[in-house]
């Protein structure tokens, strides 16, 4: 008999029928009718850890948590070897905000089961809700070398390293990640790969291994060629290594994807300076002004460039300027001093 007609209560009435249906609800997000058929299960079959575990699960897609908790707790006294029921009461565990419990469930679960990547990922999301990003790394680098569907939790995990300047944890949390989609070839498309090896670039970066990071920024490229903030990225990494002309050419192919962004030409604008090319650099600082008029800083290089150049009074009109939208730039304020003096 199919599970369509168990569904609709057509099979038998042993145990695992009553089991076989619980299921199929679960599979249908009938939490409630799930509930019904487990407790028939339990009633024929006091002592089945399965069908306490199941029921357990249910309550906890239910948000009976108390619920949860009793039944899983009473699996885990009838099969002490379960895994599962111990992932699972990690999970409601951690749902109702007791993570040392949760902790210590995952724990055992993955002593049970050292494949179980659920619990890694579970024990990951605990890990970082109390701030020990360590032990979150372990464990989701665990997690999605077992299952490359965690792969979104993973990257988003590097995102929060970064953002938080742990640079060595987000940096270990993209190369795993790379090593997945390398090892999962298929599944993921080139954005995905591309976004990554920018994210890693953009962290190595900050570290100050910009070597590292133009490696990053190269396969990014070679992935996604019409990607402005690639280029951007890996100008800025030319800018810091003094390779001003490379820098040039790659602000370059950023306006050509982003024509109409203010920060690519202020980006070339700066390279072009460092090129002594200082016409064309007053020519992107001014274009970088038309598209964002209120760019203090725009206002401010281009003075810088005119002063290059030798336009003094066209130079302390733009450090006028620039100290109307920012009074406390430092290095306007000096210029108009120095000019007015």
């Amino acid at each position: 008999m199919g599970l369509f007609d168990k569904l609709r209560g057509k099979g038998g009435d042993s145990a695992d029928d009553f089991l076989y249906r619980g299921d199929a609800y679960m599979n249908e997000q009938a939490y409630d009718k799930a509930v019904a058929e487990y407790t028939e299960a339990i009633r024929l079959a006091p002592e089945n850890a399965v069908a306490y575990r199941a029921r357990g699960v249910a309550y906890d897609n239910l948000e009976d948590y108390d619920r949860a908790i009793a039944d899983l707790t009473k699996a885990i006294q009838l099969d002490p070897d379960d895994a599962i029921a111990y992932g699972n009461r990690g999970i409601v565990f951690s749902d109702v905000a007791e993570l040392d419990k949760a902790i210590a469930d995952c724990t055992e679960a993955i002593r049970l089961n050292p494949q179980m990547a659920a619990s890694y990922a579970v024990r990951r999301d605990v890990y970082r809700a109390t701030g020990d990003l360590d032990k979150a790394v372990h464990d989701s680098i665990v997690a999605v070398r077992l299952e490359p569907e965690y792969l979104g939790a993973h990257v988003e995990l590097a995102e929060a390293c970064s953002e938080q300047g742990e640079l060595d944890q987000a940096i270990a949390c993209y190369t795993t990640a790379l090593e997945v989609v390398d090892a999962t070839s298929g599944m993921w498309p080139d954005e995905a790969e591309a976004s990554l090896c920018n994210d890693r670039g953009y962290a190595r970066f900050r570290k100050g291994d910009f070597f590292g990071a133009i490696t990053d920024y190269n396969k990014a490229i070679q992935l996604r060629p019409n990607d402005a903030l690639s280029y951007v990225n890996r100008g800025n990494a030319y800018m810091d290594t003094e390779k001003y002309d490379r820098a040039v050419a790659d602000y370059t192919n950023a306006i050509r994807c982003d024509p109409e962004n203010a920060g690519m030409y202020f980006c070339r604008g700066n390279a072009l300076v460092n090129t002594h090319r200082y016409a064309d650099a007053v020519a992107d600082y001014t274009k970088a002004i038309e598209i964002d008029p209120q760019d203090e800083q725009s206002w401010c290089n281009r003075g810088t460039a005119r002063v290059w150049k030798g336009d003094y009074d066209q130079a302390l009109a733009d450090y006028s300027q620039s100290l109307h939208l920012d009074p406390q730039d430092p290095i306007a304020l000096e210029q108009c001093l120095d000019r007015k003096a």
